[in-house]
């Protein structure tokens, strides 16, 4: 595991929060977090998301927004970026524990954190990685994580990179 502070240059970073965190960025509803089993599903257990690439293409007219990570990440190939908007809860509520990708071998991770709030990463170990703007984990896919929502901003964002 490791974790970079000020992963991007600053005004590339304010770029893409004021975009992400914007009124007309367009953010989809998703009715469960981990694709659970039906009895699963849980009133409280969804999120709004935004896929840049999913299916080995572009999904998003702001695809471009994501190229300089791409980039300073030297990702030759992209599996999924999709970043995660979780909204306020009364207390933290941790999501299912999960791997991103089961089907797939030796891609790596990187989670960029868009704000700063009290949600988290937590990894198998129960090591959590606090939800700081700007800053990027990366992990050993194989390694079960997971997901909370926070209770201090509107929302916890951050932006999930699957690639080789």
């Amino acid at each position: 595991m490791k974790v970079v502070d000020d992963f991007l240059d600053k005004n590339l970073f304010t770029d893409i929060y004021n975009i992400m965190t914007s009124d007309v960025f367009p953010w989809y509803f998703n009715n469960d977090i981990i694709h659970s089993k039906p009895e699963k599903i849980l009133i409280d257990n969804f999120q709004f998301t935004h896929n840049f690439y999913m299916d080995y293409a572009p999904n998003s007219s702001y695809f471009n927004l994501i190229k300089p990570i791409l980039y300073k990440l030297n990702a030759v190939a992209i599996l999924r970026v999709k970043s995660n908007l979780l909204t306020r809860t009364e207390k933290i509520k941790e999501h299912e524990i999960h791997i991103d990708n089961k089907y797939v071998d030796n891609y790596k991770i990187a989670i960029l954190y868009i704000n700063t709030c009290n949600g988290y990463t937590k990894l198998k170990d129960n090591t959590k990685i606090d939800s700081i703007e700007n800053r990027a984990l990366f992990f050993d896919p194989s390694i079960n994580h997971q997901s909370t929502t926070c209770t201090n901003a509107k929302a916890r964002f951050n932006m999930n990179i699957n690639y080789f």
